[in-house]
């Protein structure tokens, strides 16, 4: 009786298996839709706004500390950014349950400078909900490196009062070689030139450039190419730089 069950469940556990690997069977004799692939991958590698967007939220409306202005800026620009594209019903919705966050925070100015034995400016931002100094002060300096409980001990009532340095001066090494340089017209029509079509799932796919261009990025290089052979002078709009 215990083997019949047990031969049972094993044709039971077999039919399963086989009833789940029957999808994914069938997916790989699907036909493949090259045109609208073509299209997404123009418009990641020709037309893709991501970098725009990132620069907006990280070089324009940030640092976003919550409850600050800064914050409240970036999600009025995100919302005018959807209703551009056509996106209804768009809001901000309201922070009903603020959690603590009653008032945000704000660098509105930030300066320190050494001022003896020589002056020069010292450069840095402070850390977030750093309470205000209200006007000028000056103090000592100390240079604390210690990074264990033991070492700190040695430092225990000599820093009050004293601006306290965690960091040592970096070693900022000379730049002999300039850290950007230019692509070549070479490298640049090679960098244009469509990639050759990969067989994927086990299928080649047709040659050519994306579908829906004029052309694309392979014909760009051919007529570089083409102007290069003749002796024209080649202009493009676009620089890439290592």
């Amino acid at each position: 009786m215990r083997s019949t069950r047990l031969v049972a469940g094993l044709l039971c556990a077999i039919g399963v298996a086989a009833v789940l690997a029957a999808p994914a069977l069938m997916a790989g004799s699907e036909p493949i839709n090259y045109v609208n692939i073509n299209k997404i991958k123009a418009e990641g590698l020709q037309r893709s706004q991501a970098m725009e967007l990132a620069s907006w939220l990280t070089d324009v409306y940030a640092p976003r500390l919550t409850g600050s202005p800064m914050s409240q800026k970036a999600a009025e620009w995100a919302v005018a950014k959807m209703k551009e594209w056509g996106l209804v019903n768009v809001k901000i919705e309201p922070w009903v349950n603020r959690n603590g966050f009653e008032r945000g925070w704000t660098n509105d100015k930030f300066y320190l400078a050494a001022v003896a034995p020589d002056r020069f400016p010292i450069p840095g931002t402070p850390t977030a909900w750093t309470p205000g100094t209200e006007g000028l002060v000056s103090g000592e300096v100390a240079l604390v490196t210690a990074a264990t409980e033991a070492d700190l001990a040695a430092y225990k009532g000599k820093l009050q009062g004293k601006w306290v340095l965690t960091q040592a001066a970096p070693d900022v090494a000379a730049y002999w070689k300039a850290p950007a340089s230019r692509y070549t017209e070479e490298e640049l029509a090679a960098l244009e030139a469509w990639p050759s079509p990969q067989p994927e799932f086990g299928v080649t796919p047709p040659a050519g450039p994306p579908a829906g261009g004029r052309g694309g990025m392979g014909a760009m290089a051919a007529r570089n190419a083409s102007s290069a052979s003749s002796g024209r002078p080649i202009s493009s709009n676009r620089s890439p730089i290592q």
